[in-house]
Order: structure tokens, then C-alpha cells, then sequence
């Protein structure tokens, strides 16, 4: 539980250097590798499921962690660049319990942060 400060500080850096509209297409001959990816839905996706992993195995120190550490890193790299805000929004949630405080919290931080960010 003491990384995932790290873990978001991490991901918060990469979306943060990510061109959202970059495709990857893989090497080989396979019928998987003739699809492309997008770079950044494929970054949103591991980290919603890593934030649903930790969040089943401990919700109160996950959410604790994320509405001290995450939103922050989150919240900014969303407001620097509209593109990468729909995509990241459903990240915001994927943290924190299906409870309505829990994301009036969410909603609280967001706010904290951003008043002081503008």
C-alpha cells in the first residue's frame, strides 16, 4: 500500500508525456498484431485495473491514498489538456468506494486542488 504514491506519481508523469492520439500497431504475422492501440486508452485501462484490484483487497487505505496522492497528479495533467480529459475522467472513481461520500470526497479534493492549481 506505501507504493501506490509512487504508482500514481508514475502514471500521473506518463499520461502527462503521452500523445493521446498515438495508435501502436504490433510487429508479427498474427491476426492481433494487425489491430492498433491507442497508447493512452491502453495506459487507462491498467491502471483502472489496477485501482480495482487495490481497491478490493484494501478500500480504506486505497481511497486514503488516492484522495491524498492521486487526485492531485490526476486532476492536473486532466486540466492541462482537454483531449485526455474524458478518457481519465472515469479514473477519478476507480479508487475510491461506490459510496456517495466517497465521491462527494472526490469532488471536495478535486475542487481543493483545482482552486489552488488556477
Amino acid at each position: 500500500m506505501l507504493d501506490i504514491p509512487d504508482l500514481l506519481k508514475f502514471f500521473g508523469q506518463a499520461f502527462k508525456n503521452v500523445n493521446c492520439t498515438i495508435s501502436s500497431k504490433g510487429s508479427g504475422d498474427n491476426e492481433r498484431s494487425n489491430n492498433s492501440v491507442n497508447i493512452f486508452n491502453l495506459m487507462v485501462e491498467t491502471l483502472t485495473m489496477i485501482a480495482n484490484r487495490l481497491l478490493n483487497h484494501d478500500p480504506q487505505s486505497t481511497e486514503l491514498f488516492f484522495l491524498e496522492y492521486g487526485v492531485q497528479e490526476l486532476c492536473y495533467v486532466m486540466a492541462d489538456n482537454v483531449l485526455k480529459l474524458s478518457e481519465m475522467s472515469v479514473l477519478l472513481y476507480c479508487f475510491v468506494q461506490g459510496t456517495n461520500n466517497s465521491h462527494l470526497r472526490v469532488l471536495k479534493k478535486l475542487a481543493e486542488k483545482l482552486g489552488t492549481h488556477l
